[in-house]
């Protein structure tokens, strides 16, 4: 596959019948998929030249309905006169592969069953799909996301099941910011702060071009960060220093324990505790004091899901962000 390369500008030129650009003295690489000998419309983006059907994009699109409504030389115009409009498109041309897997015939049998669906492809398409005016390429996608950065508890510890790489939260935000999703923000910005290393530089795109947080966001992760590790302390500290469950029948020994392992968490002896982290899982934590009873641990876990439901109510706060229906299913 040809390289992806972003362009700077969009403007109109001519294409004769063989392929060559009129009066630009070089020739496009065509792409190797989306290249149709019978197709109605040329689209050059950086140095890759596509060759599809206007048809699709004309019924979705609003933007490339006026785009594409030129006028074009009729079939008794003479070969001088027969040059294809080439549009020229600012977009990378990896996005506009993706766009094009979705509104072009395909040249081969696609696999039954759902593709896989990576983040490349869902910015691409919430890109295109803002930026043509075609809704449901942003909405159905934006829903894709809200599966992994949720504004719901409940389907935020369903999420922590699913794997999504951590550096694409940074794009994650930028795609919340361009759509105005801000239900996105509070888990991604979140999920920002927990990068370790490469918060401010970004992550490089598929095309080459570098996703970054804008100034302001990264102020907010970096100002959040400190709280969040703070939320985090004082939850272990809410969560193992009031002692044994009502219930327990050893509240002495469980006490002295459960006191114990915090002790040990506060000092750095057990590492972790000062991580931006508040929403994490802590079975691994209460299963870690043995000597608990059992009717403790029963107890410290519905404790540790009932105060984390608290934080998540707060995320919004914690971040710096403004989210209407917050916590809403």
């Amino acid at each position: 596959m040809a390289t992806c390369v972003p362009r700077k500008s969009a403007r109109l030129e001519a294409q004769d019948e063989d392929g060559e650009l009129v009066g630009t003295g070089g020739k496009a690489e065509r792409d190797r998929t989306f290249w149709f000998q019978d197709g109605t419309i040329v689209v050059l983006a950086g140095n890759i030249e596509f060759k599809v059907y206007a048809g699709p994009l004309i019924e979705h699109s609003p933007v490339f309905q006026d785009m594409f409504s030129l006028p074009q030389a009729g079939a008794d115009a003479s070969a001088a006169d027969r040059v294809r409009p080439t549009v020229h498109l600012s977009d990378s041309p990896c996005d506009l592969r993706y766009l094009f897997e979705l509104m072009m015939p395909s040249k081969t049998l696609r696999p039954f069953g759902s593709p896989v669906v990576n983040h490349d492809k869902l910015a691409a398409w919430i890109r295109m799909g803002h930026k043509y005016q075609i809704d449901v390429l942003v909405q159905e996608p934006l829903d894709r996301l809200r599966a992994h950065f949720p504004n719901n508890f409940d389907t935020y510890v369903t999420s922590l099941k699913k794997q999504y790489k951590q550096k694409y939260s940074i794009g994650v935000v930028n795609l919340a910011r361009l759509t105005d999703a801000r239900d996105l923000l509070p888990v991604a910005l979140m999920s920002c702060c927990q990068i370790q290393s490469g918060l401010t530089q970004g992550f490089q795109r598929i095309d080459g071009t570098w996703e970054q947080l804008s100034p302001g966001d990264l102020e907010l992760c970096f100002n959040a960060k400190e709280r969040l590790i703070q939320t985090r302390v004082q939850f272990a500290n809410r969560l193992l220093g009031s002692g044994a469950a009502p219930k327990c029948r050893s509240k002495e020994v469980c006490t002295r324990f459960m006191q114990a392992y915090l002790q040990r968490l506060t000092s750095g002896v057990i590492p972790g505790l000062r991580t931006p982290t508040p929403l994490s899982p802590w079975g691994s934590n209460i299963n870690a004091i043995r000597e608990l009873c059992e009717t403790c641990r029963m107890a410290l876990t519905d404790d540790s899901n009932n105060y984390q439901r608290e934080i998540f109510a707060r995320l919004p706060t914690i971040m710096g962000v403004d989210v209407e229906g917050w916590g809403e299913a």
